[in-house]
């Protein structure tokens, strides 16, 4: 059932009854989003998200938020975003973003680095599977609620922004020259 968004056997395998904890922060030395998903074994995998990557996945969501709405909401674009829009806003809140990652971890089943991702698939059902295929050619597949998929969606967008990757080049923060460094042209 899970090995289906991946497309083949996946390494990691887990369902909301073994989820704990999902976090997405934003690493300015990495300019990548590091997505952290604990599960009530205490395991903990830990995953680079590229910004290219993070784009197209919440586009994938998106896509997946209007699926769900296609038979609710009617064809013309501004009102179904907007109602689009109202049911992630209900959705989320009946979420918990306040609450700091908590890592129980006692083991990292792929290792304590974190490893890069430069796939994802998206198949939406009743349990959204989300296929995450690492670098290696490795896969993990979460089977997850479409609600908590809004919540995921929701700490994209955030850290997208904290990322400033929405700004135009000139706008973004550029990174501090080192002390003594010579400049090569």
């Amino acid at each position: 059932m899970g090995s289906l968004a991946c497309g083949g056997q996946a390494l990691n395998e887990i369902t909301m009854a073994g989820l704990g904890q999902i976090n997405v922060s934003y690493s300015e030395q990495e300019d990548r989003l590091l997505l952290r998903v604990s599960t009530t074994d205490a395991d903990e995998i830990r995953l680079w998200l590229t910004r290219r990557l993070t784009f197209a996945l919440c586009a994938g969501l998106d896509a997946i938020a209007d699926a769900q709405l296609s038979g609710m909401a009617p064809n013309a674009a501004p009102l179904r975003d907007a109602i689009k829009e109202f049911h992630r806003e209900r959705v989320l809140s009946e979420m918990d973003f306040s609450s700091p990652f908590q890592s129980q971890a006692t083991s990292y089943s792929l290792g304590e680095a974190p490893l890069l991702v430069v796939g994802s698939t998206l198949v939406n059902g009743d349990m959204t599977q989300w296929g995450l295929t690492l670098a290696d050619g490795r896969c993990i597949n979460l089977s997850l609620p479409a609600k908590l998929m809004q919540g995921v969606y929701k700490m994209l967008t955030d850290s997208i922004d904290r990322a400033g990757w929405r700004k135009p080049p000139h706008e973004q923060p550029q990174p501090a020259a080192a002390p003594n460094a010579k400049v090569w042209h």
